[in-house]
């Protein structure tokens, strides 16, 4: 029968395990937690996003696109939009991503006609949902030099919902490319854009959040992703 290890002999074999233990808890802090921290200081906030499987999914096999709102700063976070089913261009960059202006239509709704089509021109516009179908929106303010759209849904305390925008069925054909976005999304850019006495706001896009996922975790706080 095996002798019973004596009292010095546990005590030694403690004080080795501990050595060993403490440097492993080190290396598992830096790996784990250090990385999340430097996270959570440079996005500024007092908790980090810790990113589910579920996250990871939404980021692969979504069809949304991504942009950025830098001015004003007070709406500066980032928003989705989803491109049209079967109508107009496609969102297309020759760069990583581009700076332009997003400028809302006067009156919103864009149907016919637009008082502020010299600022759209070169600009992506801003419409709500509306009034007219989502063809003849894009319509209106592709005519005016428009290089995009986003259509905001007319609702504005809809903060989950994208709707799947299609054609009208009629002849008529656009060429630049349409999103739909998010009701309270399109309310608080355009009163941020108004409060801040600018003509649009300035937004970089497209931004890609599958190979940057920490950006997922600047979404508007109004809205639900």
């Amino acid at each position: 029968m095996r002798d019973a290890p004596s009292n010095a002999v546990i005590a030694s074999e403690m004080r080795h395990t501990k050595k060993v233990f403490v440097p492993l808890r080190t290396v598992s802090w830096l790996i784990f937690v250090f990385p999340l921290l430097l996270l959570q200081c440079s996005l500024g906030q007092q908790k980090v996003h810790v990113f589910t499987a579920t996250d990871f999914m939404l980021f692969d096999t979504n069809d949304l696109l991504y942009f950025e709102v830098l001015r004003p700063k007070n709406i500066s976070y980032i928003y989705k939009v989803r491109p049209a089913k079967d109508f107009g261009g496609k969102f297309e960059f020759q760069s990583d991503a581009v700076t332009v202006n997003l400028v809302a239509a006067d009156p919103p709704d864009a149907c016919y006609s637009v008082i502020n089509g010299e600022a759209l021109q070169k600009s992506i516009a801003l419409v709500e949902r509306g009034g007219c179908s989502f063809v003849s929106k894009v319509k209106t303010v592709e005519n005016h030099g428009a290089i995009a759209v986003f259509i905001a849904d007319n609702h504005h305390d809809n903060g989950e919902g994208l709707v799947d925008m299609v054609h009208d069925g009629t002849e008529r054909d656009v060429h630049i490319p349409a999103g739909f976005m998010l009701g309270s999304d399109g309310y608080h850019i355009k009163r941020g854009i108004e409060g801040a006495g600018m003509q649009g706001a300035v937004i970089s896009i497209p931004l890609n959040v599958t190979t940057n996922p920490s950006l997922y975790a600047r979404q508007p706080p109004w809205s639900s992703w």
